[in-house]
This record gives C-alpha cells, structure tokens and sequence, in this order.
C-alpha cells in the first residue's frame, strides 16, 4: 500500500458513506453504490476484525430495536465473486439481524482491495465501538505492522493522540497477567499505562495491588517515581542528554517498548525490554517484517 499522504478523495467520500474517519484507500473505496438487500447467508465475516467477541447482553437492545424497525444504517461490503460478499463494517448489526430472526440486510456494496477491507474495518471499529484497551492496541499493531503506518498516522486515522497511539502499543509489552487483566476489566487503562513506568521486577506486584482495588493510577505513578529515584546516578545523567533523550524516544515510539540507549565512548549500546516470548516475536515482526516469529 503506498504512503498516507496524498491518497485522499476516494477515502474522503467513503468514510462520509459509512460514517468513519477518512483512511487512505484510494480511488477504488470511491465508487458510490446504493443500498441493496442482500441475503444475509450470502455474507461472510470479516477476517480482520479487531474485536474479540460481541456479547449476548450488549446486542440485545438493538436486536429489539431491529425487531420493530428494521436495520436503519446499512452494512458495508465487498463482492467475492459467485454471489458471495465479506463484511467490511457493521459487524454488530449483521449479528443483531440475525438474531432479530430476518433473511436480508440493507447493504452498500464496496470496491476494495483486501488491505483497504483491513484498514476500514479496524477504523471502524475503533471509531464507533467500546473495544477493550487490548483490542484497541491489537488493532493499531495491525495498522503499523501491515501498513507500516506510523503512530502519528495512526492517531490522525482514529482522532486519537499520538501519545495515546504509543501507550497503548506499548501496553502489548506488560505481560500476559496484565493484558489478561485489561481485556477483563479487572484494571483501567489508564492503571496500566500508569504500570508501563514501574520496574519490571515490581511491576507483578503493583498489578496484584491494582487488582484487589489497593492502587490507584495516582499511587502506581508514586510507585514509578520512587523507583525511578533510587536509579544510578550514571543512568539519570544519562538521560538528561537532550540528544538521547530524543533517540529513546523515536525508538520507543517504534518499538511500543522501553528502550534504553547507553553510551560508552564513541559507541554504546541499545537495550530494548520485552515482558514475553510473544512480546519479543512482536518486536521481531517489527525488525524484520518478512520473518515468521520463534
């Protein structure tokens, strides 16, 4: 897929049809088509949708609404071929619908190319869904790994901040306990963005205190602070070196990770944390894109 910028107007008069922020898909996502009733056993799900599940209880209401009105907003989909279609976006009224008991479904009918079905359908659901911290992270690993798009791309597709696109990549590295954890509910976001600044070796113990109620955002980041207070003189001096701390930074932001760049002489070293074996298969596919990870 080529670069972000520039690829506009087709993606512009998409994103009005199906109500998402614009993300560049060029001119095929341009072609206007109006609603048409399709048999919803003609639909086939979208390979690339970022949520997990939808739950029994959070559809219930518009399948009752769907039950006295009908499915107001159509879904959004590609033609396969041979009568058949992939769902692009609209996943929770295509399961409303079938639940609500009807045989078709008003849909728009799109022109896509597979990474533009991927883009779209993350976008969307970012944008008009309660996706879990996790979710929401996984969706913008996607975005960067198979787009390569940068974070700062990222937030301005989302109408995110840029430092809320890296925090929440960067929550990927805690550890399975804590996204477990988030993707639960069993802490908030902003606890464990909070958590992504305390030591390693005492982070296990601050997310059992924020699980049990004991530890509030607040308190974790006085946590990180004293921890960070009790660092080598060497390390802190180290990182008020305005040009360091410009390289950790960018390396962070690529990374989702916590680097630290130490210098020895003309040379040095970079040191880049991983929690996993599957936080560090993530930074593989992110330095070497084309390898499969251990």
């Amino acid at each position: 897929m080529a670069k972000k910028k520039g690829l506009g107007r087709g993606l512009q008069q998409l994103a009005g049809e199906v109500g998402i922020p614009a993300v560049p898909l060029g001119e095929a996502g341009a072609k206007r088509a109006a609603p048409a009733e399709l048999a919803l056993s003609a639909i086939d799900s979208n390979p690339y949708q970022p949520r997990a599940g939808v739950s029994a209880e959070s559809l219930k209401s518009l399948v009752e609404s769907i039950k006295e009105h009908g499915v107001v907003e159509p879904v959004v989909v590609r033609l396969l071929g041979s009568g058949r279609y992939q769902l692009v976006a609209g996943q929770r009224r295509l399961e409303a619908a079938r639940q609500a008991g009807l045989d078709t479904i008003p849909a728009v009918v799109h022109d896509l190319t597979d990474e533009q079905v991927l883009v779209v359908s993350l976008v969307e659901n970012l944008q008009r869904e309660d996706l879990s911290p996790v979710d929401e992270a996984r969706a913008f690993q996607l975005l960067s790994s198979q787009f390569s798009f940068t974070h700062e791309d990222i937030a301005r597709a989302v109408g995110r901040g840029r430092s809320y696109v890296s925090n929440s990549l960067r929550l990927l590295g805690l550890g399975q306990s804590a996204i477990a954890a988030i993707a639960e509910g069993r802490i908030t976001r902003g606890q464990a963005v909070a958590l992504l600044a305390v030591p390693a070796k005492e982070r296990d113990r601050a997310l059992a205190q924020a699980i049990a109620g004991n530890m509030t955002v607040r308190e974790i980041e006085r946590l990180a602070r004293r921890s960070r207070s009790r660092k080598p003189k060497a390390a802190a001096d180290a990182v008020q070196d305005p040009y360091l701390r410009d390289i950790v930074a960018r390396l962070e932001e690529i990374f989702g990770a916590r680097v630290r760049v130490k210098s020895r002489g003309k040379g040095g070293e970079i040191v880049i944390e991983y929690s996993s074996r599957a936080d560090l298969n993530r930074l593989l596919k992110i330095i070497q894109p084309a390898e499969n990870p251990y």
